[in-house]
């Protein structure tokens, strides 16, 4: 058994308070992940709901969002100054959250999750061991421009990484060591498109659908049942948008997507991939809506869900003529905001010549 000292070490200064909380009870085996299309599509309705998905960092191919990375930086200061200890640097909780990637990965744990009543026991009992009720908690978030739920989920992740660590203490002698080499082995990327906007060789840069690293190739059918391959239209700039025709605000981008596919024609690939549906309901439901971009049908769910890690309806991704993923959009796209995106994607495709 990892002992609590240990497990503060592991997560590196930037959560030792609340993690050491965390430890005071017992963990429990975590129940299923009810996060990500599995346990049912995040549908981003309108304009305001909108979100570029930018990275912090890419651990073997596992993205660490910019907005978690800020997230955890502000719930790591709120609860330093409830605490009076020093509060930790933005960097020292990226490799935090480095670790935390590491260890759920490494113990198989990252499509699962505690349930809500392991987690509201263990906020229950930080709010009594700092003597604080919800009200005041909350208060010290909202400081911070932080909300309850902000808390809530890191106390989830953290349930998790606790867990992931028992699970690695029984395997090895030294978590704490093990967790070094791994870092020595594992491929670790920090911040992405900065390192793609410096000049790094394509070639040498990771594949993952994010911003700053290579697309993923992928072979998909189009509704006449012809292959279209990603990797065969480098040299030109694309758009893939994935959607489901169930899914009412892309039915409300789809007129979106059309103008663009007819105004940039000769600047940009406009291409639909279609989440787990048949060729019949999706030509159906096509029909006289004057769609003449390709789209193309992902069946399975293989490359939205698995290769492309789409967890929200649509999702659109750009990509620079040399492969590298230019921005990603979540939630249906304005005729202004595809505009900005091809802007930036030709300005970085230009710097990167």
């Amino acid at each position: 058994m990892v002992t609590a000292a240990i497990g503060m070490a592991l997560l590196i200064v930037g959560g030792f308070v609340l993690f050491l909380a965390l430890r005071s009870t017992p963990a429990e085996a975590p129940g299923p992940s009810t996060a990500g299309l599995a346990a049912g599509y995040s549908l981003f309705a309108d304009q305001a709901s909108t979100i570029t998905q930018t990275v912090a960092a890419l651990v073997d191919g596992v993205p660490i969002t910019d907005a978690a990375w800020r997230t955890a930086t502000l719930v790591d200061a709120t609860m330093s100054e409830l605490t009076h200890h020093p509060a930790p640097t933005a960097d020292a909780t990226l490799e935090r959250l480095i670790d935390e990637v590491i260890l759920v990965q490494a113990a198989g744990l990252q499509d699962t999750a505690p349930t809500p009543a392991e987690v509201d026991g263990r906020m229950a009992a930080l709010e009594g061991r700092w003597g604080l009720n919800e009200a005041q908690l909350e208060a010290a978030l909202q400081k911070k421009g932080l909300t309850l739920q902000a808390l809530t989920e890191r106390v989830s992740r953290l349930l998790q990484v606790d867990q992931a660590t028992q699970i690695l203490a029984a395997r090895y002698p030294d978590v704490e060591a093990w967790l070094a080499q791994a870092r020595q082995t594992a491929k670790i990327m920090r911040h992405p498109s900065e390192q793609a906007a410096g000049g790094t060789t394509v070639a040498n840069l990771p594949i993952a659908p994010w911003p700053g690293v290579r697309a993923p190739d992928l072979d998909l059918p189009d509704l006449a049942g012809k292959q279209t391959r990603l990797s065969e239209l480098r040299g030109r700039p694309v758009l893939l948008n994935f959607w489901a025709t169930w899914c009412p605000p892309c039915q409300d981008e789809l007129p979106v997507l059309q103008a663009a596919h007819q105004q940039y024609a000769d600047r940009l690939v406009v291409m639909g991939i279609d989440l787990e549906e048949s060729k019949e309901t999706v030509a159906a439901f096509l029909a006289g809506r004057g769609i003449t971009y390709p789209i193309l049908l992902d069946p399975n769910g293989q490359i939205t869900n698995g290769l492309y890690q789409v967890q929200g309806l649509p999702t659109s991704i750009f990509i620079r003529p040399d492969g590298v993923v230019s921005a990603r959009h979540v939630g249906p796209l304005t005729a202004t905001d595809i505009d900005r995106y091809l802007t930036a994607l030709l300005t970085q495709s230009s710097a990167a010549r």
